[in-house]
């Protein structure tokens, strides 16, 4: 007998960098035939060591979730029969009849039969229960440098690097292509870039991409955090590091959005600042301050979308009004941990 696990359980796997080892598509197979939602199996899980280290993450994930965010996060068992759901308190057991793609599970490390999905193949389960937006978030954080974190006083972690990218993403939806929500999945990725820095960057991001019935602004796509080569005399400036990342940055039309949440400055952040602007400006690129005053203020962060719109030599699309303030409550809000 075995379990493998979704839902939130995965999440605590990756997110507190559980050891986890990808298995092969026969290995996945025997997983899935192995796998059982009953007590006793969540039982056996539940007296380990590694249930112990994800507990508090848990716990937490389950107390700053709020209504509007809908149904509290849930530990998930997959099976692939509906004679091998049981009820188990707690857990919520789902089925699927189809064959799991490569890429579907790894084992957990310092558990006997126990996997979880990877964070591709979450992805793909939790859009058949997100709405579009709710896909975008669930994407933006996983192709991020960040990971949610409702245990930590900041509520999210960094990361050297992302979990996956967005061409990952869209090789798993397509191999679950039969999947309830795959579709979603799919077109939430058309408004998804790699390399978000914070859960504030998403919303900026998601702000202006997402399409006006959505509450956005319909701008394309922007590159986030990737590096840009800087002149010997700007490197200088900076340290001797010879690139800089702008923060959102449309390269065709050389402008860069720099969020900036500090909200006191010491001489020496000053001096980085403005070493940082020269060196943006050196290599063709017009940084423009974001400050969280002007991302709350709807009508100052419309005007921040119509300068990049008149920059990227495009019409600006005005936001469905009443969606528009859905989507700020949402974004700017604590972002739910699915």
């Amino acid at each position: 007998m075995g379990t493998v696990f979704g839902g939130l359980m995965a999440r605590a796997f990756w997110t507190l960098g559980i050891p986890l080892n990808p298995l092969s598509p026969s290995q996945t197979s025997l997983a899935m035939a192995r796998s059982r939602c009953s007590a006793r199996e969540i039982k056996r899980f539940r007296e380990t060591p590694v249930h112990a280290a994800v507990e508090g993450f848990l716990r937490a994930a389950a107390e700053t979730h709020g209504p509007a965010e809908g149904p509290e996060p849930a530990v998930d068992v997959v099976v692939d029969t509906p004679a091998k759901i049981h009820r188990a308190k707690g857990v919520r057991c789902l089925c699927s009849t189809l064959d799991p793609p490569a890429g579907s599970l790894a084992e957990v490390g310092g558990c006997e039969a126990v996997c979880s999905l990877t964070p591709a193949q979450h992805f793909v389960v939790r859009a058949r229960d997100l709405d579009p937006v709710g896909c975008c978030l669930l994407a933006m954080e996983l192709c991020g440098t960040y990971l949610l974190r409702p245990d930590l006083p900041a509520g999210f972690a960094t990361l050297p690097e992302p979990l996956v990218s967005v061409v990952d993403l869209a090789r798993q939806t397509g191999r679950n292509r039969g999947m309830p929500g795959a579709r979603r999945a799919l077109e939430a990725l058309t408004h998804t870039c790699d390399g978000s820095a914070s859960p504030m960057e998403t919303a900026v991001v998601l702000l202006l991409v997402l399409p006006p019935e959505l509450g956005g602004h319909g701008l394309p796509l922007p590159r986030l955090n990737e590096e840009v080569p800087i002149s010997s005399a700007s490197s200088r400036l900076l340290g001797g590091t010879r690139t800089v990342r702008p923060d959102i940055l449309w390269p065709d039309a050389g402008l860069d959005l720099e969020y900036d949440s500090r909200s006191f400055h010491t001489q020496h952040d000053a001096d980085r600042d403005r070493a940082r602007r020269s060196a943006l400006q050196t290599a063709g690129i017009e940084p423009l301050s974001l400050t969280p005053q002007i991302v709350g203020n709807a009508a100052a962060f419309d005007e921040v979308a119509r300068l990049v719109a008149r920059r990227l030599s495009m019409a600006a699309e005005t936001p469905d009004p009443q969606a528009q303030a859905q989507l700020r409550q949402r974004l700017l809000g604590t972002h739910p941990v699915w």
